[in-house]
């Protein structure tokens, strides 16, 4: 049975054509150690997978996933899911352009995927970068991590990586955050935006959540592998 997101589109309202345009110029900025984050678990996926092996990523966003496990040489079968169009699109032109053959693009949300005839035929890994965030009802995110959980082979990771709730007042990463961004090339005529956006745009997690959700939904407890201000990355394992 199909899951229901609450509102999906809510999710994706920061995105209008420009942004989508503009996103892989201002998103290292945005997120200090971007590459760093992508290549951390493309590594990590191929100290952990065998050749062949199927990957689900969940928000393939622009492709920065697929490509850097395409840099490391994961020879994998990925299923991208990105409910963007746009994105969607210029995704699949930067993997064309890089040779990238064994992709399944499916335009719409996790939910939308059939699960798999068997526990054989699940996905080996998968990936979920910046994506939770966006998602306002906890019930929501929790439905997300089901959807991944349930097209996941038992024992099989998730690497997901989201924006943390804020620790203010101390230490406040969050205007340490809008520091970097300015150092690393976002406009200082940004500043104000970003911190509007920060403040009233995102539905982050304490860490102790996502612990919470990740039981919930079918996972171990999560592992850290990256933090960086604001940000954090953790290896989850299907149950």
């Amino acid at each position: 049975m199909p899951i229901a997101m609450h509102r999906p589109q809510d999710s994706l309202s920061h995105f209008d054509s420009a942004e989508v345009q503009h996103y892989d110029s201002r998103i290292p900025a945005l997120v200090p150690g971007y590459q760093v984050l992508h290549h951390s678990s493309a590594a990590l996926l191929k100290t952990l997978l065998p050749a062949g092996a199927r990957v689900l990523v969940a928000g393939a966003g622009t492709g920065a996933e697929l490509l850097a496990l395409h840099a490391l040489g994961l020879h994998c079968e990925c299923t991208a899911v990105e409910p963007m169009p746009a994105m969607l699109a210029l995704a699949r032109a930067k993997c064309d352009a890089a040779g990238l053959r064994h992709i399944r693009w499916h335009g719409g949300f996790v939910h939308e995927l059939p699960p798999p005839a068997s526990a054989q035929s699940a996905h080996d890994a998968a990936l979920c970068h910046l994506v939770m965030h966006f998602i306002e009802p906890l019930e929501d995110k929790q439905r997300l991590l089901t959807a991944i959980a349930q097209r996941l082979k038992p024992g099989a990771p998730l690497l997901l990586s989201d924006l943390l709730a804020s620790n203010a007042p101390w230490p406040d990463e969050r205007a340490a955050l809008i520091e970097c961004a300015v150092s690393l090339g976002m406009p200082e005529a940004r500043r104000g935006l970003m911190r509007a956006r920060l403040q009233n745009g995102f539905f982050p997690l304490h860490e102790k959540q996502l612990a919470r959700l990740a039981a919930a939904s079918g996972f171990e407890a999560p592992q850290l592998f990256f933090r960086t201000l604001s940000f954090g990355g953790w290896l989850l394992r299907r149950r």
